[in-house]
């Protein structure tokens, strides 16, 4: 995988290309996504970002699996989706130099707009939509910037309809990656109990988040649409009404940190806990900042949210997060505070109960806590009592 971080500052992955073939079971929880990416990263709204940015920022940008020859872009394109490819020829004139606007955009994908309202994005169209803007890119990335925003606007108009193209992942083998990454030493020191919703969150949680998804009680969907999903504004959600947890973006960084912030929503749900939106975010973005740190000891404060979440979640780990220290209540009230400016949702409350549902799912959830808290202690009974006895027989 090669990351361009432009410019230095905060970022999100805005544009990728992806060669199939597809591999779940690898992709999840390695270092690369979906064989080979090639992921540019830029700002929020990218057309700020690239307009501050000089062409030599990229003149030896190179594009992988992009064609060399240009009059092969066409026919690259025509060959994942006639309609794209035959757009994109009367918009730019068979052209690959040339520097998509946002006319142009809604011009190439009007059949790709059109038809998603009542069917999903295909691989193939993502795949066809993410080749144009990479030529757009290699031929001036800092003109290209309103082209780039303008696909994320409609990618993120088909998020919220659900028609990036998602699609079930039901083979054990292919969710396991999941539930192992979730039980490893990445969620090992998320150990706090919430100010805000009272809930209190352990390692324990997160494996039983995993056995929740390896026994389908929790149904995961990821999306293909050749990475076109990498666009939208999330990179994955929790949906409690429907226990489904969906995946959008296939960066590694950002899929492992969304794994422990969705995984905290999903213990929300399951414990039947009624909280504000603004809380469960905190909690959320918390115990996601715990496995950033845990992951990459220097992660950078990329917004307000980042910023108060790290400090909140830096005494968590240094198990300072208490109900008697002022210093975390204040640290927690940050974080409360910076999710409510960006979410806006402040006095929604969320009840994770369905209807008809009782406290079935928290039954069940505890149980499976019970079982794994038992395994453990069986397990380091085992491991004690071997110690001791190589202790009796070693000199």
């Amino acid at each position: 995988m090669v990351r361009f971080h432009l410019l230095g500052q905060s970022t999100r992955p805005v544009l990728l290309y992806i060669r199939p073939p597809w591999d779940f079971s690898r992709a999840l929880t390695q270092n690369y996504a979906f064989s080979s990416i090639f992921i540019v990263s830029l700002c929020m709204n990218v057309s700020e970002r690239v307009s501050t940015m000089n062409d030599h920022h990229f003149q030896n940008l190179r594009i992988e699996g992009f064609p060399t020859h240009m009059s092969r872009l066409f026919d690259d394109l025509a060959a994942l989706d006639k309609k794209i490819a035959d757009r994109w020829k009367i918009r730019t004139r068979d052209n690959p130099k040339h520097i998509l606007s946002t006319a142009d955009i809604d011009f190439i994908l009007a059949d790709v707009i059109r038809s998603a309202r009542t069917t999903d994005i295909t691989e193939k169209q993502g795949l066809a939509i993410v080749m144009l803007l990479n030529a757009s890119l290699a031929a001036n990335a800092a003109k290209s910037g309103p082209a780039l925003d303008r696909v994320a606007y409609y990618v993120n108009i088909w998020e919220k309809a659900l028609r990036l193209n998602m699609q079930p992942i039901v083979d054990v083998e292919d969710l396991l990656p999941i539930a192992l990454f979730l039980r490893n030493g990445v969620v090992s020191r998320v150990i706090f109990k919430s100010p805000g919703t009272k809930i209190s969150y352990a390692p324990f949680d997160y494996i039983a988040v995993g056995q929740l998804i390896l026994n389908r009680d929790v149904q995961v969907f990821m999306s293909k649409t050749g990475g076109l999903s990498a666009l939208a504004d999330v990179s994955g959600e929790y949906w409690h009404e429907a226990n489904l947890f969906m995946i959008y973006n296939m960066e590694a960084r950002e899929r492992r940190l969304n794994f422990v912030h969705e995984g905290t929503h999903i213990i929300q749900d399951w414990e039947d806990v009624s909280s504000f939106v603004h809380e469960r975010e905190a909690d959320a973005f918390i115990a996601q900042a715990v496995a950033e740190l845990t992951l990459y000891p220097d992660a950078p404060e990329t917004d307000d949210v980042s910023l108060k979440s790290l400090a909140a979640a830096k005494m968590v780990i240094n198990k300072t997060a208490i109900d008697s220290n002022k210093d975390w209540q204040t640290a927690y009230k940050n974080v409360v505070i910076a999710v409510g400016h960006v979410y806006k949702q402040y006095g929604v409350r969320v009840n994770p109960v369905k209807k008809g549902e009782g406290a079935s799912e928290r039954t069940k959830y505890r149980e499976i806590v019970r079982e794994i808290t038992i395994a453990n202690k069986i397990r380091d009974a085992i491991l004690d009592k071997v110690g001791e006895t190589l202790n009796s027989v070693l000199p």
